[in-house]
């Protein structure tokens, strides 16, 4: 009973402050509502934000935040357009070439009919220009039969095609001496030592287009020295081929002899046959 009667004096006076607390909080502010109306919620225009102060405990230490990572942004320059440069196409040239016209062609050593021939181009070959003349109507290939010579076809009996416009103009050959021969009447002349002994020769000088050959003839004894020699003469080609001379009989006592003929224009060519004068 002793117990009771403390906890009521207690708790009375306990409960009743409580309730006096609990009147002191309530809100001041109310307004009565009129009757027949609804009252109007009022709220802060701001909501305040609650902000964590970390609490201080002795003897712990405060935790330090971690740093805050702090990322720099680099800027990344435009691509730059290409400008597109429009390219020109570029001219591809047709090699030049030439062909028989119907039959076969003279391929020949130079720029007319009255040079030598070299080869024949034959119905449909077709090959590579590798030159002309100055006028343009003949024109340089490779000789069809030796691989090793160059030769000229003529313009009107052939059919060219390719890029004509691009053919160099290149040197036209001369004619020069292609060959010198001797025919000696007799290798061998049987006479008298100390008498007339006569003998004649024939020289052949062939040429590979018109030109002019300066020749001459030399008598040569056996031992070395010169015996006789004629003066210089002219021989015309007005086209290729052959001519000869006949320089006459030439008489010699018994013994061996040596005959020249010696061509110096327009190259150096020599030919030469021995013969001998003996007593039968």
């Amino acid at each position: 009973m002793f117990k009771q009667s403390i906890l009521r004096r207690i708790s009375l006076p306990l409960i009743a402050l409580i309730l006096v607390i609990a009147a002191c909080a309530l809100p001041t502010n109310l307004t009565t509502p009129t009757p027949g109306s609804v009252p109007t919620a009022t709220f802060p225009s701001t909501a305040p934000v609650a902000t964590a102060v970390p609490t201080e405990v002795p003897g712990v230490p405060t935790a330090t935040p971690p740093p805050t990572a702090t990322f720099t942004s680099t800027p990344i320059p435009p691509t730059a357009t290409p400008t597109l440069i429009p390219v020109t196409p570029t001219a591809v040239s047709s090699p030049a070439m030439v062909t028989p016209l119907s039959v076969a062609v003279n391929c020949r050593y130079a720029t007319a009919t009255t040079y030598v021939v070299l080869g024949d181009l034959m119905p449909g070959h077709t090959v590579p220009i590798l030159g002309t003349n100055t006028a343009r109507n003949w024109w340089q290939i490779q000789n069809p039969d030796n691989p090793s010579q160059k030769c000229w076809v003529g313009n009107p009996v052939v059919i060219t095609s390719g890029d004509i416009a691009d053919v160099p103009v290149v040197p036209v050959p001369t004619a020069y001496v292609t060959k010198v021969t001797i025919t000696s009447y007799a290798t061998t002349v049987h006479g008298t030592c100390g008498g007339p002994n006569a003998n004649g020769w024939t020289g052949n000088i062939s040429t590979n287009g018109p030109v002019t050959v300066t020749f001459h003839w030399e008598i040569w004894n056996t031992g070395g020295s010169m015996r006789n020699a004629t003066a210089d003469q002219n021989l015309v080609f007005a086209s290729w081929g052959t001519l000869t001379d006949n320089p006459g009989s030439y008489s010699t006592d018994c013994g061996k002899y040596t005959v020249k003929l010696i061509v110096t224009v327009p190259n150096n060519v020599t030919a030469q046959v021995n013969y001998q004068v003996v007593h039968p």
